[in-house]
């Protein structure tokens, strides 16, 4: 019996499934036929009209008879049978193909007598079949084609174990068969697709067969074709015209797998076997690079053998120009970059689609899939073919692209090529760009640097494998110390990585306040919770919380353990190279990775990280690159000016601004306070959670000192706080914030509350426009890396936010090196934005991450450095003389140059000539020591008793006084108690004289001027003894803040639409208004009221016109909580 399914499409789709049984008996097919669905059924036979409508078709399944000339249907009963709805031409055309095709097969030298099975692969316009014949009957058929406007798929297979019997249809329909469309093949297997049934691979009609609600046959209709090396000529061709009339050309590639990155040329990791390009929709080739089933493009006859160079060369040949030169458009381009950066290709993306969707469509409709197939499919309405449906073992993982027979790679990998130019044009037409405004400079940003990102991700980051045992030792010895440390602050054992024990010890044990309740109503543990434990500290800068602070280290070594040691082996080389992944832009346009995220690696692991044989190390970051951004972009003067000075340190001089100290006289505990409203105030933070974050809890007075720091941040930065406030309100109306470069971030107003979105406006505009910032200054270095020939030679081995780590071929000078940093990511950025506060770099370099980072170089000597040394590479400089790739010696001589600097500004402050630049001279008599010169002055008396006598260079050492210097180490190198001390023994280290900083009248800072022995003075008692006259005024401040207070046995309600008393009485009768809520309060909690010993405060209402009214109605402080709950959500 033979047994299968019929699948039937029009131009509309799939429109009819149905299985099929029966046997082909020589002079005629029957088969009985059943269709899949109800709807397939009315497609057939769509029944009689009465009356009553239309009458559907009552039978479940038919008899179809195929003679030599005629096809018959009729009843399994046999009985007579008529509809005026039957689909004539869908049963003429079945019958038809089926005896048509075994028409074509040329059978007559078979005889027939011995049950010799014989196949056929009949072809031709219509379309494609392979057939197996036994005694002249079909054995099994396999067919794909079209007729008229209707088109076929048919899979019928022999089933010796089923019998059934099936008898010929009487009393139905018969009609004359149309024949004669096809010419008889004799070649046996001329086409391998529907031939041999593919031990791994499903073909493209099994698919079909397997997925009926799926319509494959847009595929069937494109112009898609696999190149062989005699067509490849005129493909080129076309290209170049393309690149030459500067059409956009859609490009993909398919590879053996992910690893796509430099080793891959080694044979460790994967490697390409097929590009694909696109110029027209509907059309796509695949240029077949390194495929087992399908001839490549370097395969002129059968005795061509494969290299890598061969491929490499024929690939760089004929494409190389038309990628490097052409408007290259792709759908993660960040991985295709990569796989042709193999070929020394460096492909010129312009558009990604996978990023128009992220940050555009995607961005506004969240949960949609940002994927190809997925956004062909919701988009274009296209059902794509799937890899894991390819595969018979529904697992593609378990095999490889390159083993895929002809016709599926075609199908399969023009489409993809196709799929891509025709997304993009959907966006075009759609207007996807002006309308997420990806014509702004932020996408195309972006685009570049998805191919940076792809540089990154192929050369990776290396780490000293030899010392791996060492590495692993110190994680899990800073995870005893942690945890030691932590059960030292509980007094007892306690397992730390039990939530359960850990709620006990934070919340009973140590009182710690519950800041946050879980779902379960359990009191939360979380990183966030504990963050802002660890933040809060007392008027000595020390952790209120102390176990919330090593909590948080303990689980930084528990997860550089689990996800780096633990895995170090599974995701590195053996000679040690790691290459992470970098994710697709965070919301703020962030960079995150992941397998490794070494942007999670602390202190410990960076002094594993170490450069590659042949490189050098360096690692260059901004400084204070938000809060320039937030002085530039609110047009604040007195904060681009202050920024201008790169030696001011930002939260000093706030709090100087704030407090009216003297920058001199700033504590520690002042900093902390500006530094806490700083990263506070800016981003949207409320005065609860800056009261508790700077003054260690939540509570009535710490918000109401909190609000005061709040009037006095935003005193003389009023351009600031506008701007927040434009920035806040136009995210609530616009439901997105937008940076400066015109990234985009939605918001769903049915999901996130308004006070959410507001502050999140506020932040996307700063952190955004940072992420951009350094986008765009990584963007800036690729190019430079493209003109100079140095892409290989300097890598980009890290991105952390603001920072990027570097690996220098030792073919380049470092001074080369840093001009290049430099001047790419900052001195470029800043000519670009005149107006802006300057943006300055902090940099240096290290045997290893951690020293490169750990040892700056101070901006002015950057620039120093820079005027005398660089240029050694094209000519116009001397370069380092004595670089010879001896990395210590590199390190030391930066530690060496560091501290010359410091010398030259300390001796330049003692001799009365400023600070910095060509100040006027100024008189230090009764001046405070300035704590930056001061630090210069520890920092460098340190190395010269330290390090600096083993340098190697010291003898010609010109910026110190030689016998000053020996006669000051021999006296045993004291430093002084004091500042003034300390200034007195650099100036004499320094040649001038013993006494200097004494001699000029300095004085040591005297902070009792600040306050009689305690800030509180300063910060807290002048802010509040006039801020309030009375307690009615601060209820009034703090209910309007949190819409209800419980404060000295008083309830204190606002009515923010209220003017007076009539007007609460009329808005309460509104559904949905607050005071109809409020007064559902009041209702709800009676019950309570009534309750013996329930205890309730007597309310005061606040309204809008601050005019006060007490009301007959108590409070309970649970009504009030509630209260203030839902204030929290209306604001």
């Amino acid at each position: 019996m033979l047994q299968g399914v019929i699948q039937i499409s029009d131009l509309t789709g799939i429109v009819c499934v149905m299985h099929v049984r029966g046997y082909d008996i020589a002079h005629g097919f029957n088969m009985v036929i059943s269709p899949d669905d109800r709807k397939y059924r009315d497609w057939l036979d769509s029944g009689e009209k009465t009356n009553l409508g239309q009458l559907s078709a009552d039978w479940r399944e038919l008899v179809l008879g195929v003679g030599e000339s005629r096809v018959s249907l009729g009843k399994t009963t046999e009985e007579r049978w008529r509809s005026e709805g039957i689909n004539e031409k869908a049963f003429i055309t079945i019958g038809s193909v089926i005896r048509e095709i075994k028409n074509l097969c040329n059978y007559s030298s078979f005889d027939g007598s011995d049950g010799e099975k014989m196949m056929y692969s009949p072809k031709g316009d219509w379309g494609i079949a392979q057939v197996s014949l036994v005694a002249n009957e079909y054995y099994s058929l396999k067919t794909s084609g079209h007729k008229d406007d209707l088109r076929w798929y048919m899979e019928l297979e022999s089933n010796d174990s089923t019998y059934a019997k099936v008898y010929a249809p009487k009393n139905g329909y018969s009609w004359k068969l149309d024949l004669g469309w096809g010419e008889p093949v004799v070649d046996v297997n001329e086409y391998e697709e529907l031939g041999d049934d593919d031990d791994d691979f499903y073909n493209l009609q099994q698919i079909q067969v397997k997925y009926p609600d799926r319509n494959y046959d847009w595929l069937l209709n494109c112009d898609y074709s696999i190149v062989s090396p005699e067509t490849l000529p005129d493909v080129v061709k076309q290209l170049e015209e393309a690149v030459a009339e500067k059409k956009k050309i859609a490009f993909d590639t398919e590879t053996t797998g992910l690893k796509i990155r430099f080793t891959s040329a080694r044979g460790d990791g994967d490697h390409a076997v097929g590009l694909i390009f696109s110029i027209a929709e509907g059309q796509g080739w695949f240029i077949p690079t390194r495929m087992n089933k399908v001839r490549n493009i370097w395969q002129i006859d059968d005795d061509t053998k494969w290299s890598w160079g061969l491929e490499q060369d024929v690939v760089r040949k004929n494409f190389k120009n038309i990628l490097e030169k052409g408007n290259i458009i792709g759908h993660n381009v960040s991985f295709d970059w990569k796989v042709m950066w193999l070929y020394g290709i460096n492909t010129n993306f312009v558009d990604d689609t996978m990023l128009v969707a992220h940050m555009g469509y995607c961005n506004e409709h969240r949960g949609l899939s940002e994927s190809l197939k997925g956004l062909t499919a919701d988009l274009l309405g296209r059902n794509a073919l799937e890899l894991k449906d390819i595969a018979k073992s529904g697992n593609w993982s378990e095999n490889n692209f390159a083993d895929l027979p002809y016709e599926t790679v075609r199908l399969y990998g023009c489409a993809d090529g196709d799929d891509t130019l025709s997304l993009y044009n959907y966006f075009v037409k759609e207007h996807n760009f002006e309308k997420y405004g990806l014509d702004k400079p932020a996408y195309r940003i972006e685009v570049a640097f998805a191919c940076v990102a792809g540089y990154q991700e192929y050369y990776g980051h290396h780490v000293d494998i030899t010392r791996s045992e060492e590495l692993k030792s110190d994680i899990e010895n800073g995870m005893s110390v942690s945890e030691n440390k932590m059960q030292g602050i509980l007094g007892r054992p306690c397992n730390f990585k039990s939530s359960a024990q850990l709620q006990t010890a934070l919340y009973d044990d140590l009182k710690y306040p519950v800041l946050k309740v879980t779902a379960k109503g359990g009191r939360s543990t979380d990183k966030g919770t504990l963050g802002r434990l660890a933040d809060m500290h007392d008027d000595e800068d020390k952790p209120l919380y102390p176990l919330a602070n090593e909590l948080l280290e303990f689980r930084k070594w528990a997860q550089l353990k689990s996800n780096f040691t633990d895995v170090l082996d599974k995701l590195g080389t053996p000679d040690g190279f790691l290459f992470s992944e970098v994710n697709l832009p965070l919301e703020t346009g962030r960079v995150s990775v992941r397998n490794p995220n070494y942007q999670s690696y602390n202190d410990t692991v960076k002094q594993y990280i170490s450069p590659r044989h042949g490189y050098y190390m360096m690692d260059f970051d901004y400084s204070s690159v938000e809060y320039r951004i937030l002085a530039s972009m609110s047009g604040q003067e007195n904060l681009i000016k202050n920024f201008r000075d790169p030696d001011t340190d930002y939260h000093t001089y706030q709090a100087s601004r704030m407090f009216g100290v003297p920058y001199e006289l700033v504590t520690s505990k002042l900093r902390h306070q500006a530094k806490g409203i700083n990263f506070g105030l800016p981003y949207g933070m409320g005065d609860r959670s800056l009261g508790a974050r700077i003054y260690g809890e939540a509570s009535a007075e710490n918000t109401r000192k909190a609000m005061k720091l709040r009037e006095l941040y935003f005193e003389g930065q009023e351009k600031v706080e506008s701007f927040f406030v434009d920035k806040r309100n136009s995210a609530w109306q616009k439901s997105y914030a937008e940076t400066n470069f015109g990234r985009r971030r939605y918001f769903d107003k049915r999901k996130e509350r308004e006070d959410g979105i507001r502050r999140e406006g506020g932040n996307m505009a700063i952190q955004g426009t940072a992420a951009d910032v350094f986008k765009l200054g990584m963007v800036n270095l690729f190019r430079s890396l493209t003109e100079r020939g140095w892409l290989g030679k300097f890598l980009i081995s890290a991105f952390v936010h603001d920072e990027a780590l570097y690996e220098v071929s030792n073919d380049i000078d470092p001074m080369d090196a840093m001009y290049l940093v430099e001047h790419s990511v900052s001195i470029d950025i800043n000519h670009r934005l005149p107006d802006w506060a300057p943006l300055y770099m902090g940099g240096g370099f290290g045997e290893n991450w951690y020293h490169a980072k750990k040892t700056e170089i101070p901006i002015e000597l950057q620039y120093t450095l820079m005027e005398k040394y660089s240029g050694q590479w094209n000519g116009t400089g001397p370069g380092l003389t004595w670089w010879d790739g001896d990395i210590d010696r590199l390190y030391a001589w930066e530690v060496e140059q560091n501290n010359g600097y410091y010398a030259y500004r300390v001796k330049k402050y003692l001799e009365g000539k400023g600070l910095s630049g060509p100040d006027k001279p100024m008189d230090l008599a009764g001046q405070t020591v300035s704590p930056q010169v001061n630090t210069y002055a520890l920092d460098m008396l340190k190395y010269l008793a330290g390090d600096g006598q083993h340098y190697i260079d010291k003898d010609s050492r010109d910026w110190v006084d030689k016998d000053e210097l020996s006669a000051w180490l021999s006296e045993g190198a004291e430093l002084g108690d004091n500042p003034v001390a300390q200034m007195d023994t650099a100036g004499r280290v320094l040649g001038l004289g013993k006494s200097k900083a004494t001699d000029d009248g300095l004085v040591n800072p005297d902070f009792t001027k600040v306050s009689s022995g305690s800030t509180e003075d300063v910060d807290i008692s002048s802010m509040t003894d006039n801020s309030f006259e009375s307690k009615e005024d601060l209820a009034f401040a703090m209910a309007k803040n949190f819409g209800a207070m419980l404060t000295d046995g008083e309830a204190y309600v606002y009515l923010p639409d209220s003017a007076d008393g009539n007007d609460f009485l009329a808005n309460s009768q509104k559904a949905g208004s607050w005071e109809s809520f409020f007064m559902e309060k009041i209702n709800d909690q009676n019950g309570e009221l009534s309750k013996e010993g329930s205890i309730s405060y007597p309310c005061m209402l606040i309204f809008n016109s601050g005019q006060k009214k007490g009301i007959k109605f108590n409070l309970l402080a649970g009504t009030v909580i509630g209260l203030q709950k839902e204030f929290a959500k209306r604001r």
